[in-house]
């Protein structure tokens, strides 16, 4: 165990020791979306990326907060751009 909480341990599922931020969660390189891809596949990050969505959409929920379709709804701008993309493409 580091003292200064430098370390973070699971057992079983349970946070031991440590602290989760998004230097240790995100996409640096040190991050564990990276070592997930370097140890293991790109699917099993693909699955942890899932499992934090779903986290936080429940912590979110739970704490008050609600999400409609407008806020994952693309822009037109962006709308407009997919089927630009998507017109090349099959030209």
């Amino acid at each position: 165990m580091c003292p200064e909480g430098g370390y973070v341990v699971f057992r079983g599922g349970e946070l031991m020791c440590g602290n989760l931020d998004k230097s240790c969660l995100g996409g640096s390189k040190k991050g564990l979306i990276h070592v997930l891809i370097r140890d293991h596949s790109p699917r099993a990050a693909a699955d942890y990326m899932l499992r934090m969505t779903r986290v936080c959409t429940r912590w979110l929920t739970d704490h008050g907060f609600s999400i409609g379709i407008e806020d994952v709804s693309p822009s037109d701008s962006l709308s407009m751009r997919k089927e630009g993309l998507c017109a090349d493409g099959y030209a």
